[in-house]
């Protein structure tokens, strides 16, 4: 703990979800940082022009926007840096009998320490108003696989038309064959 007037690094915690930004209050670097912040993060059915109206669940099973979470070092020079980046998966709270579930995801870093755990967050989702009806874990597991599956076939697809490519492109001169050429691709989820 820094002492009254003492300046200390601190972290704080964003949340992207659509078109709503949220920030936590900082805290104290620590191995342990104590984070007890809530936000409201409304969904609604956009595209309908419901707006102001809560979906139902089965509306809110087919959003499959994750809740981006970033979280942020600031030094005691005002020096901003990321330290991780999580995508949340948030449909899981749909199949919760009361509509209340609690979480322990994982982050990682990012760059070079893309491998390395920084720290685990525990959080606690909660629909409110509570859900009308909730939908069964099974209904909401099933449709994330299958989210999963449409994905993989996705980048199954795009692994074959570059091979695909690759091959027409030897073949358009003998020269081909020894020129230094290398393919890269990555992969990228835009939301």
């Amino acid at each position: 703990e820094p002492l009254p007037g003492q300046v200390c690094s601190t972290f704080t915690l964003c949340l992207h979800y659509r078109n709503q930004r949220f920030r936590s209050k900082p805290v104290p670097c620590a191995c342990e940082p104590d984070f007890h912040d809530g936000f409201l993060l409304e969904v609604h059915r956009e595209s309908l022009g419901d707006g102001t109206r809560m979906a139902d669940s089965t509306t809110m099973l087919s959003i499959s926007d994750p809740i981006h979470m970033v979280l942020i070092k600031t030094d005691i020079f005002g020096e901003t840096t990321l330290v991780a980046s999580y995508f949340l998966e948030w449909r899981s709270v749909l199949g919760s009998e009361n509509g209340v579930t609690s979480l322990t995801v994982e982050l990682m870093g990012v760059g070079t320490e893309s491998k390395v755990s920084v720290g685990i967050l525990n959080i606690k989702l909660e629909m409110y108003p509570p859900l009308n009806q909730t939908l069964s874990q099974e209904v909401v597991n099933t449709q994330l696989a299958l989210e999963r599956q449409k994905t993989a076939e996705k980048e199954r697809l795009f692994l074959v038309y570059a091979k695909q490519w690759w091959r027409e492109y030897l073949q358009i001169r003998p020269s081909h064959n020894s020129r230094l050429v290398k393919i890269f691709a990555q992969v990228c989820k835009l939301y």
